[in-house]
């Protein structure tokens, strides 16, 4: 499971633990709203998380970022090392200047159709246009694929005039 702070985190903050310690968890994170989400933890199956930026109702870009899953369990190190774009990673999309992902660093990414779909006709929608850009992370949960959308991360939230 993790435990992980409701907004500004930016990976920081993130306790993961097993199911059978919950019961020994003296204390709990001071986050600073006072809200901490409590999540199950899924390891990505092609070690990777990926991270698909939108702007007014278009998707705009993406990067995935490497794990270390190499001990089928790793440590709180893959989340607090920062956002998907903070260790390298960029929206400018350049094919011939790609960056090689490496440990822990993020890489940019031609955006699948499959995903732009799901996010600009199946998710941005319910956002009823208050939310003008964020990010939503995904990991591939299994071998057939399949995606695991797993947190929205707004970046602006201003209503319309």
């Amino acid at each position: 499971l993790l435990i992980k702070p409701n907004s500004g985190g930016f990976g920081a903050g993130i306790v993961k633990f097993k199911k059978s310690e919950i019961g020994e968890l003296e204390t709990l994170p001071d986050y600073a709203d006072s809200v901490g989400l409590l999540q199950e933890y899924v390891a990505p199956h092609d070690g990777h998380i990926y991270r698909v930026w939108f702007l007014l109702g278009k998707v705009q870009c993406a990067t995935r970022r490497r794990v270390d899953t190499s001990d089928g369990d790793p440590g709180t190190e893959e989340f607090t090392s920062g956002c998907a774009a903070s260790s390298g990673g960029t929206c400018s999309y350049r094919p011939k200047q790609r960056q090689r992902a490496t440990a822990l660093s993020a890489e940019a990414i031609d955006v699948p159709e499959d995903v732009r779909s799901d996010i600009e006709e199946g998710l941005l929608p319910l956002l009823k246009m208050d939310c003008h850009a964020g990010s939503v992370e995904y990991l591939i949960s299994d071998q057939e694929g399949k995606r695991l959308y797993f947190d929205l991360n707004l970046l602006s939230t201003l209503p319309l005039p």
